[in-house]
């Protein structure tokens, strides 16, 4: 022995354990109340739509309407009417 103060055996199992890398080790539990709060904010909900202001009809937010053609209150497309 080289003045060690273990056997030799033993100071090489603790020098490998201490070399080699370690998983990541959570703090403490999450509850499933948690992670079910965390992931409520992802949930995709779908195209939402609105309704013109000018006419009623269901158009997507910030885009022109395809029955009057008004946006944000002016005419921006000159839509023909349908005849029936």
């Amino acid at each position: 022995m080289d003045g060690l103060p273990w056997g030799e055996s033993l100071w090489r199992a603790v020098t490998i354990i201490l070399e080699t890398r370690t998983m990541a080790v959570q703090q403490s539990k999450v509850s499933k109340r948690t992670v079910r709060t965390r992931h409520a904010a992802n949930r995709y909900k779908g195209v939402q739509v609105t309704l013109c202001t000018n006419c009623g009809a269901p158009c997507l937010p910030h885009r022109v309407c395809k029955k009057c053609g008004m946006y944000d209150g002016k005419t921006v497309l000159m839509v023909k009417q349908d005849e029936k």
